[in-house]
């Protein structure tokens, strides 16, 4: 197979793509910075500064954060903790300043908009959620990626019901064979340990 010739797709640039149309250097700056240039954008000079200005927010647009992401494409800000700086959603972050801190250590911010993933820190988007409460309204969102929506799955929605109909009249090996994955794969499916979410 012949290597890929494609380039970097900042200007300039002559070295190999690796990830997000960015060579290796060029992506671990969009990563740490918001941007390839690796120039922090800077609003008042800080994070902080942007995330204390976004609580006087006017619109209800999402406000997107233009510095360091996750590689989920997460805020993330620098905060000291404990006498040591670490790195946190500054979503968190924000939700802590609006709503006070996490009732529980299993609570995380929630985004009413969807936009976690794209950055959003609108201090009225976010409010605290336990972890289940958060993964459903993502469902909700169209954003969850289990079941065929998974990168990795290999049968749809429409087969687990097709499997559970069949059976037992047809058996867990025979389905397995016809559906062309393992025997323990129909039987989580059957017992419901997998896919449960599909009726």
């Amino acid at each position: 197979m012949a290597k890929s010739s494609r380039k970097c797709g900042f200007s300039g640039c002559e070295k190999k793509h690796y990830a997000l149309g960015y060579c290796s250097a060029h992506h671990t700056k969009l990563r740490r910075h918001g941007t390839p240039e690796g120039v922090r954008p800077t609003h008042h000079g800080e994070p902080m500064a942007f995330l204390l200005d976004a609580l006087h927010a006017n619109s209800r647009d999402c406000i997107i954060w233009p510095f360091s992401r996750s590689d989920k494409g997460y805020a993330r800000i620098s905060v000291k903790k404990d006498g040591r700086r670490r790195m946190a959603l500054a979503s968190n972050v924000i939700c802590e300043l609006v709503h006070g801190a996490a009732p529980t250590p299993d609570h995380e911010a929630a985004h009413s908009c969807g936009n976690g993933h794209l950055a959003c820190v609108h201090p009225d988007h976010v409010r605290w959620k336990t972890h289940a409460e958060n993964m459903a309204e993502m469902m909700e969102h169209g954003r969850s990626t289990r079941g065929e929506k998974h990168a990795l799955a290999k049968i749809s929605e429409d087969t687990v019901r097709s499997i559970r109909r069949e059976f037992p009249a047809v058996t867990k090996r025979q389905l397995s064979l016809k559906y062309k994955i393992s025997p323990t794969h129909v039987s989580r499916i059957i017992n419901g340990e997998r896919w449960a979410h599909v009726a």
